[in-house]
């Protein structure tokens, strides 16, 4: 039956194929100006109740679409091949028009519990507005190992996305999360802000802000930092790319792939420094292979005393 599909990429085919034995239990009823579907899909990895009601009152009205679809565990690694990610419990509400290929509305989702990296995350909360390729939204994980909240608006159009961000994290137990193998008494909390405007890293202008940063245990062992500020432009030439902080000021400037900027800084630290850290270290940390781009680079940093 997959196969049939030509025009999908061979992954999205395995996720379809991933579904596995599939039964559809909906019941329809309405007509073509308004209908309702109700009912429950059943999937290998898991099952989907649905509840949405369509309506267009004329031809040259809007689509409207409202309704809820909720999932107790379904297992989105299982879906897509990603062993990290386990099985989440989701219900949702949105009521959305589609007109001239534009969708404008609003998403409401309660994710009661979502597995990542054999973590159970719970209490998540999430909502988005979307209006004229104009995205506002929220996401709120009150968690017993994290308490983070995320909002924002995104302005999405084809030749520029902007993007600005603020984040408010406290308490944030990374070792229990498993997102780190040591410090097990540590926590975490900074608020940022991040401004972003580009199609991709190499024409964006960015800037991100943390302040109040701290990774301390409850002897107040770990770092404190009150503000670092990194700002980059990819927009003009030279590139350059700025930090300045309480420990650190620098730039990087010249003309480069940002793709492969990492394996110059690794290769960089790894001439200057080798006695601290080497170049497969570097390399295996952040997971980065040769550049297939040549990268001509200035750089000029100062550590501070603290």
């Amino acid at each position: 039956f997959v196969d049939n599909f030509k025009n999908i990429s061979n992954k999205d085919k395995q996720t379809i194929s991933n579904l596995g034995k599939t039964a559809i239990n909906i019941t329809a009823k309405g007509s073509l100006k308004k209908a309702l579907l109700k009912g429950l899909i059943s999937t290998s990895p898991g099952n989907a109740k649905i509840d949405i009601t369509y309506n267009k009152r004329h031809n040259n009205s809007p689509i409207k679409l409202s309704g809820k679809v909720s999932t107790e565990n379904f297992n989105i690694g299982q879906l897509i091949n990603n062993k990290l990610l386990g099985n989440v419990g989701v219900k949702t509400e949105f009521n959305a028009s589609i007109a001239n290929s534009k969708i404008n509305g609003s998403f409401l989702g309660d994710i009661s519990h979502f597995q990542f990296k054999n973590y159970t995350y719970q209490g998540i909360k999430t909502l988005f507005d979307l209006e004229d390729q104009k995205i506002n939204g929220s996401l709120i994980i009150d968690d017993s190992n994290i308490d983070i909240v995320i909002a924002g608006e995104a302005l999405l159009n084809n030749k520029a996305p902007i993007l600005d961000l603020h984040i408010e994290a406290n308490d944030v137990a990374l070792y229990k999360l498993n997102l780190l193998n040591k410090y097990p008494e540590h926590h975490l909390s900074a608020t940022a802000h991040a401004e972003y405007n580009g199609a991709n890293f190499n024409d964006a202008i960015a800037n991100l802000s943390v302040n109040e940063l701290k990774f301390i245990s409850p002897s107040q062992d770990g770092i404190e930092i009150d503000n670092i500020n990194i700002e980059l432009n990819n927009q003009i030439s030279p590139q350059y790319i700025s930090i300045n902080s309480d420990i650190i000021d620098g730039e990087v400037e010249g003309n480069y792939d940002f793709a492969t900027l990492a394996h110059s800084v690794k290769d960089i630290i790894s001439h200057h420094l080798p006695s601290l850290i080497s170049a497969e270290c570097i390399e295996t940390a952040l997971n980065i292979n040769k550049p297939q781009t040549l990268n001509n680079l200035n750089f000029n940093f100062t550590i501070k005393d603290n």
